[in-house]
């Protein structure tokens, strides 16, 4: 009897782990190679989109141009959205904000994954307001903080109240250089990846209390946010995925080296002192940390000479102190 009922314990066993294995799999996939016929079964496209070779092949968003994928069913209980790609600059009908996916209407019901923090980023901590009015109207101008905010990761659950769900990335996005970003939706926290590393600021995610409702079914605008036709994508799509679970840091690291051009060296720096939102006093201690990604074949990083500028705008248009 205990033979026989190990037997089926193990049986199941086999047939529960491979669904498991298969679900890292996405659950949708848009691409340079299958752009006609994901446009030929689920879309349109609006504008100038186009596929180019750069020199591997990439969607060209940088004429305004932006995707359609008709009635898009977000995954209820947990999903990741993954993407790689190239701003040549910010948008121009809205110089803020740059969507990469979204699908939510006017009641803010539905899902934003894009570059930009927003009229609503926070300054600061959210421990440091005493409640939503404070957050909300800080006594600072709101287009202040979509300038200062207009290179950050975001990632927005509407839940159709203000203010929604949104988590951000401790780190800026730079232009004209490929990268990788992944947000992850569990259930209970939202987190983001760049370039295969944890890049969310603990610091600033907010609606942390709010229910986990958000609208199941939209249009998924690609490359544009999907209400008002603005905040386009000025740049180059490598790919964007969705999946039907939250990734592991494991599982993204390996979808970010498998994104890299074969043979290719990334060296990366992350900034640990000051941390974003840290106001910089003469005590205050700058340190980072260097690592390569990919093909390298630098021997020793801490040779190296590193610069280090100072400014209070993302383009670092006007340097406010620079030293080696």
């Amino acid at each position: 009897m205990i033979s026989k009922w190990l037997t089926q314990v193990i049986l199941v066993m086999i047939l529960i782990i491979p669904a498991r294995i298969l679900s890292q799999d996405p659950i949708f996939v848009l691409s340079p190679n299958n752009l006609k016929t994901i446009i030929e079964k689920h879309g349109k496209l609006i504008g100038q989109v186009a596929v180019v070779e750069l020199p591997e092949p990439a969607i060209d968003l940088t004429g305004n141009g932006h995707i359609i994928i008709n009635e898009f069913s977000f995954p209820q209980k947990e999903f990741s959205i993954e993407s790689k790609f190239y701003l040549t600059g910010y948008a121009n009908n809205d110089p803020y904000i740059s969507d990469i996916g979204a699908a939510w209407n006017s009641g803010t019901e539905g899902i934003d994954f894009r570059v930009g923090g927003g009229y609503l980023y926070p300054l600061l901590p959210h421990e440091a307001y005493d409640g939503l009015d404070d957050y909300i109207h800080p006594g600072i101008n709101r287009y202040t903080r979509a300038k200062l905010s207009k290179c950050i990761g975001d990632f927005v659950l509407g839940t159709g109240r203000r203010p929604w769900k949104e988590t951000f990335s401790d780190c800026c996005l730079p232009l004209y250089e490929w990268m990788h970003m992944v947000a992850t939706w569990d259930g209970e926290e939202a987190r983001i990846f760049v370039n295969g590393r944890d890049a969310t600021d603990g610091w600033r995610s907010t609606g942390i209390d709010l229910p986990t409702f958000y609208k199941e079914i939209h249009n998924l605008y690609i490359g544009s946010d999907n209400w008002s036709n603005v905040r386009d994508l000025n740049g180059y799509l490598g790919f964007l995925n969705v999946y039907d679970k939250a990734l592991s840091l494991k599982e993204i690291r390996e979808k970010y080296h498998a994104s890299l051009p074969e043979g290719s060296c990334q060296i990366i720096i992350k900034i640990t002192s000051p941390r974003p939102g840290e106001v910089i006093l003469p005590s205050t201690k700058l340190t980072f940390s260097v690592a390569m990604e990919g093909k390298c074949e630098i021997e020793n990083l801490s040779n190296k000479e590193y610069s280090v500028e100072f400014s209070n705008d993302p383009e670092f248009s006007r340097i406010l102190y620079s030293t080696k």
